[in-house]
Order: structure tokens, then C-alpha cells, then sequence
């Protein structure tokens, strides 16, 4: 089921993704990379806070800030690599769409795993939980 909630927001983050990803290519001077890199960062807010809230439901048992900590940098780690699949993939795809949703198709399942095990866990320190650590430090 998480998988599931995981695809959804997924979904509703790809179309804040691809609609940034447009408008910048069709409205300005900037290229699909640029483009590429805005429709991540606002995707990947939207996506944070959902995938927090609904996906993982961390937010009772994980600090917000340390998963962001967590969150944030995943982002930036695979926002080039997306961008780096997306440059290949136009080698061999003519239109910058297709070839960006052939791109995100590749890193998605990267993200799952990342997030679910890293970024989305109430578990810092192995058998301590965020909210046992948060009382003892009271």
C-alpha cells in the first residue's frame, strides 16, 4: 500500500514537474535542462511534504527537519542524475518531453528506494526512534 500512496503523489508531483518543465521550455530562453532542474525543485517540495504526511505517515514519529536534512539533498543528488539520463535519452529522442518522461521513469524507482529507506524512517540511530530519542533528550 505504501508503494501504492508512494505512485500517487508520485503522479500529482510529475504533473507540477512537467508543467514547470513546459512552461520554462515553451516560455523562456532556458533549455530542458534548466527546465528540467525548476520542475524538480518545485515537484520535489510538493512531493516532500505529501510523501511525509499521506505516503510514509512519518510525520508523528520523524522530525520534520532531519528528514528534510535527508529529503532535500536526495533531491539535489538526483535531480542531476535525471538530468544526466535526460541529456543521453536526447541523443536518441528528438522531442524533449518523451525523452523526460523516459528519464523520470528510470530514477523513480531509485527515489522509492532511497526515501523509503533513508529519508522517511523513524529510525536515526539502529532500535532508537526519533520520538524515544526526542523524550530522552527532555
Amino acid at each position: 500500500m505504501t508503494f501504492i500512496r508512494y505512485i500517487i503523489i508520485q503522479l500529482f508531483a510529475y504533473g507540477i514537474d512537467m508543467e514547470s518543465f513546459y512552461l520554462i521550455i515553451t516560455g523562456t530562453s532556458h533549455g530542458p535542462i534548466a527546465g528540467n532542474i525548476a520542475g524538480k525543485l518545485l515537484a520535489g517540495i510538493f512531493a516532500f511534504l505529501c510523501h511525509r504526511h499521506i505516503t510514509f505517515h512519518s510525520a508523528e514519529t520523524g522530525s520534520v527537519w532531519r528528514q528534510a536534512l535527508r529529503y532535500f539533498p536526495l533531491l539535489a543528488i538526483m535531480t542531476p542524475v535525471s538530468s544526466a539520463v535526460l541529456a543521453v535519452l536526447l541523443k536518441w529522442i528528438s522531442h524533449p518531453v518523451p525523452a523526460k518522461i523516459a528519464a523520470d521513469i528510470i530514477c523513480v524507482a531509485i527515489t522509492y528506494f532511497l526515501s523509503r529507506n533513508f529519508v522517511f524512517t523513524g529510525n536515526f540511530v539502529p532500535g532508537v526512534t526519533e520520538k524515544t530519542a526526542d523524550k530522552a533528550q527532555v
